[in-house]
């Protein structure tokens, strides 16, 4: 209930009072409502609140020229796109997985340089994830090597505890043929 009275008074400011530099907010707040509901298995809501911040952050991408919310924007596709992992729907999850390597490819990559081959390696884990519960092996085992080569790299480099945690739990996925 929080994160509703949170996005409810939000939207209040950015739709009804005109407070539109909220809206970064406003997406933040989706994406943050999305993660606890997954946790507790309600997933449809989980989904409908990645939804919603995904919106939030193409308009400010597309409409505002808002550079920096495309990491933003990169991570509610991965966040949606593991939830559709979650619910069965691989061929959504594959597809919001490939729109978050597109976003990472150009937008991430340029501007936020420290993150790109981390991000883009745990994107490319999911994928695999993604591409070995829909039966399309040959996709996930080429996936998870591309993803566990950047992730191993970039833990070399900065010895990042999140980027560890990615490797351990990428290292774990085993491609069933």
């Amino acid at each position: 209930q929080p994160f509703q009275d949170a996005a409810d008074l939000c939207e209040s400011l950015v739709f009804h009072e005109g407070h539109s530099n909220r809206l970064p907010l406003l997406g933040s707040i989706y994406m943050n409502m999305g993660i606890p509901l997954a946790s507790i298995e309600l997933l449809e809501e989980s989904r409908q609140a990645f939804n919603k911040a995904v919106e939030v952050f193409t308009y400010l991408k597309e409409n505002r020229r808002l550079s920096s919310q495309s990491r933003m924007l990169q991570i509610a596709y991965l966040n949606r796109s593991e939830l559709d992992v979650m619910l069965g729907r691989y061929k959504k999850a594959i597809k919001g997985f490939h729109k978050a390597l597109e976003l990472n490819e150009s937008s991430v990559k340029s501007h936020f340089p420290g993150n790109y081959k981390a991000d883009r390696g745990n994107i490319k884990v999911h994928l695999a994830e993604a591409y070995m519960k829909a039966g399309q092996l040959g996709e996930a085992a080429l996936e998870l090597d591309e993803g566990l080569e950047l992730l191993r790299k970039e833990h070399e480099r900065t010895r990042d505890a999140d980027c560890l945690a990615q490797l351990k739990w990428a290292e774990s996925l085993k491609i069933r043929t």
